[in-house]
């Protein structure tokens, strides 16, 4: 994109951790690419509409991009009134949907071909394969309770750990959690941690920002909680070998577990059954680069605008 000196871009945040997640990573692609002038504008997701004002006068920008329905409508508005370009990483709800340039969604969320639509293999990242992975380093994370989606054992992923770890006992293992762990599996791990002298566990609210990245980086594989699906797509993002500790789904045909079931049977990711026949993880993993994609997508769109 030689011809665009520097893009003007409107950077949409709802505080949401995964979400803004998903909007940096394509933004970090983004300035590989092209010089960016980036402005940031956080929503209040309890604002009242009238608070949106900052949308409404909001100077002129070349992307107006976010994650999150909060975002939507003053990204929107923002759109409307300096004729720009907006760019989402979700399906819309059907009011707005017609009014984005572009929605950057997962295969799991099923996406209806259509122009507008860029599919991706699991939510943009920031995490990138810095090669730096020492294969005897085993990061182990785990999510927690969800009322909604699965039911939660930590008894069962007590035995899951105790199997796992048996089986590499001169690995050096990283366990860490998530704020949706309970307080007794957090017990559990601390425990787990003191027993065996390999084991380091460093709960999430011990955790600065960024050490997650980081740990990516330093482990060549990666055991997640099947509910831990963002950090499933982060893994393979940086590169790393994965493996699935599997949760009770309260539906078994849900989104999250027929995205993983797509990565399970392209062989990008193993499973707890399957390490337990055969002892290792039989993958063949590449490492995703779906950020990157959004912002090729991105490029290409706006270049092609320019020149019409």
């Amino acid at each position: 994109m030689k011809s665009i000196i520097a893009l003007q871009i409107a950077a949409y945040w709802d505080g949401r951790p995964g979400h803004e997640k998903q909007t940096r990573g394509v933004l970090q692609e983004l300035e590989k690419q092209v010089a960016v002038d980036i402005r940031d504008y956080p929503i209040d997701p309890c604002a009242k509409p009238g608070k949106w004002r900052q949308a409404a006068t909001a100077p002129p920008a070349d992307l107006i991009i976010g994650t999150g329905s909060h975002t939507h409508l003053p990204m929107l508005i923002h759109k409307w009134r300096c004729k720009g370009w907006a760019a989402t990483c979700m399906t819309p709800m059907w009011l707005w949907r017609p009014f984005f340039d572009l929605c950057m969604v997962p295969w799991h969320d099923r996406p209806k071909a259509h122009r507008r639509i860029l599919v991706t293999q699991g939510p943009p990242n920031p995490c990138i394969d810095a090669g730096n992975h020492d294969p005897d380093r085993v990061l182990v994370v785990i999510g927690g309770t969800d009322a909604k989606s699965h039911h939660w054992s930590t008894g069962r992923l007590k035995d899951q750990l105790h199997v796992v770890i048996s089986h590499g006992p001169w690995t050096r293992w990283t366990v860490t959690s998530s704020p949706r762990t309970p307080k007794d599996t957090l017990d559990m791990l601390a425990a787990l941690a003191a027993a065996h002298p390999q084991v380091q566990f460093f709960p999430f609210s011990q955790t600065p920002p960024g050490w997650i990245e980081a740990a990516y980086d330093r482990h060549g594989t990666v055991w997640a909680t099947a509910d831990s699906v963002s950090m499933v797509y982060e893994a393979l993002s940086a590169g790393c070998r994965v493996g699935l500790l599997p949760v009770q789904w309260k539906r078994v045909s849900n989104k999250f577990q027929r995205g993983l079931d797509r990565l399970i049977d392209l062989q990008q990711i193993g499973t707890y059954d399957q390490f337990v026949q055969s002892r290792r993880l039989n993958t063949h993993p590449a490492a995703l680069a779906e950020a990157r994609r959004c912002a090729d997508e991105i490029v290409n769109q706006l270049q092609a605008r320019q020149s019409t």
